[in-house]
């Protein structure tokens, strides 16, 4: 029942022991067991549990909670880790519902909403030369594409990441490769410090941030954090905020009938919404 299932959405520094944890670029969610109450981890995080744990949920997969209003690459995300991890039998057939959901209402509010991805952003930005990405996870798979002249990606491991045609693949630890003066494209949650380190003597012709909260106040070189990455978006704004409130009461209408189906079917959810 959906009652005994329960998430925390919550900051780094902020995890309960519990679960399976979901981690992206702007948060981290943990899916607990089955049946943990409330009052062991609230003080880790937001908690979810019920009607409001579908709502939310599917509402992060639709991209309504990221910067790019729609994205995919959260959802993508979201279905690698569904597939990397070994669930308990009661979180399956409501991780299917959550799929079926996001994809009604992509189909039904969600597209042609216009430059909507991550690569196309970057690549009005960036000129035909050396681009460094810093990332291999799905924000970089997608930005990839979109990039023109050498292409270097540096990564935690290389063994772990897909080798693109036309792209370099090398270590965080390489720092030596790293050439002067490259475009940067940061694509995944790295620090301050850490990235302060990685092009110290090896100062970039630009940075384009893609993290989520974190960003540097003051460089000496150009640098566009996520907030100014979307401000030529402005002329869109009204339209994709009408889209999301659409989508967002469309949702909630769904979570509303998705709990009365499974209280008149406690046996099963083989029949709903087919």
């Amino acid at each position: 029942m959906w009652q005994n299932l329960s998430i925390l959405h919550c900051k780094p520094d902020s995890l309960s022991n519990d679960g399976l944890l979901w981690k992206t670029c702007l948060r981290q969610i943990q899916f607990l067991p089955p049946g943990t109450e409330k009052g062991r981890v609230v003080s880790f995080g937001e908690y979810y549990k019920g009607i409001e744990l579908h709502r939310f949920l599917v509402e992060i997969c639709c991209g309504l909670h990221s910067p790019l209003l729609g994205e995919t690459e959260v959802f993508g995300q979201f279905r690698n880790f569904r597939i990397e991890q070994k669930w308990p039998k009661q979180w399956i057939p409501f991780l299917d519902a959550i799929e079926e959901d996001v994809k009604k209402i992509r189909r039904n509010y969600l597209l042609h909403l216009g430059t909507q991805s991550y690569g196309s952003l970057a690549r009005k930005y960036l000129q035909n030369k050396t681009t460094l990405i810093i990332g291999g996870g799905q924000l970089a798979e997608e930005i990839i594409p979109w990039l023109e002249g050498e292409k270097l990606q540096f990564v935690r491991d290389p063994l772990k990441i897909k080798v693109h045609e036309n792209v370099k693949l090398f270590s965080l630890q390489e720092e030596s490769k790293i050439p002067l003066n490259a475009q940067w494209i940061i694509a995944a949650p790295l620090t301050n410090i850490e990235l302060t380190k990685l092009w110290t003597n090896k100062e970039p012709a630009l940075v384009l941030d893609f993290r989520g909260e974190e960003k540097f106040q003051e460089l000496l070189f150009p640098y566009k954090p996520l907030s100014q990455l979307f401000q030529e978006l402005e002329s869109v704004r009204t339209i994709l905020k009408e889209k999301k409130e659409q989508a967002r009461k469309a949702i909630q209408e769904l979570s509303i009938r998705r709990e009365s189906e499974i209280q008149h079917r406690p046996y099963g959810w083989e029949d709903v919404f087919a």
